[in-house]
């Protein structure tokens, strides 16, 4: 995404926010911005905060809009920190796992993270697979990107 559109998808959430004649299609839009925010946001602004040099004249403008771009989707920092490490101690990624959402316990095996990014977790090869085919994170996945 670049820093242009990034600036433009800002512009468009705020101005279907401040606007009072909003249609349901506008709502839509924003609740998918918002559930797509929420999923990937909070991990982004953490690789973009722990990025190393050398770093592209864009960085600064692209690190800036993308820090903003939670608050106005109405996300904040710290709770979704929270969240997402709560997220983690709480199981698989895969949507339709059935032990999705449960702590793990030392009864049920660890639940491992994916190797190419590091987000996703799973508690079992089965999982992993059915996300990677099923799921789309082949296509989130960095190690494919790269």
């Amino acid at each position: 995404m670049t820093v242009a559109c990034l600036v433009h998808h800002d512009s468009t959430v705020n101005a279907l926010k401040k606007s009072t004649n909003r249609e349901r299609s506008s709502d839509a839009f924003l609740e998918g911005m918002v559930a797509g925010a929420r999923a990937h946001w909070y991990p982004t602004l953490v690789r973009l905060r722990e990025a190393k040099d050398p770093r592209p004249k864009s960085w600064t403008a692209l690190s800036g809009a993308w820090k903003g771009l939670g608050p106005l989707l109405g996300l904040d920092a710290k709770q979704e920190r929270l969240r997402h490490a709560e997220e983690a101690r709480s199981g698989c990624s895969w949507r339709n796992c059935p032990r999705r959402g449960q702590t793990v316990t030392g009864d049920r095996p660890a639940v491992k993270k994916c190797a190419g990014c590091g987000e996703t977790r799973y508690c079992s090869r089965e999982c992993q697979s059915r996300d990677w085919k099923q799921g789309g994170h082949k296509a989130r996945c960095k190690r494919v990107k790269n």
